[in-house]
């Protein structure tokens, strides 16, 4: 995941639009930065 998605999807959630204020109550945001945060510290083995 992108992270210009992440934060526009966190953004979207706090302004209550929908799907995304759904998404973050079933978790899709921790599990998201967890992806993010992984690619982040692994890209080497990405490239």
């Amino acid at each position: 995941m992108r992270s210009s998605t992440f934060n526009e999807t966190s953004s979207s959630r706090y302004a209550g639009h929908q799907p995304q204020a759904h998404w973050v109550a079933d978790g899709f945001l921790d599990e998201a930065g967890r992806r993010l945060a992984w690619s982040r510290a692994n890209r080497h083995l990405l490239e």
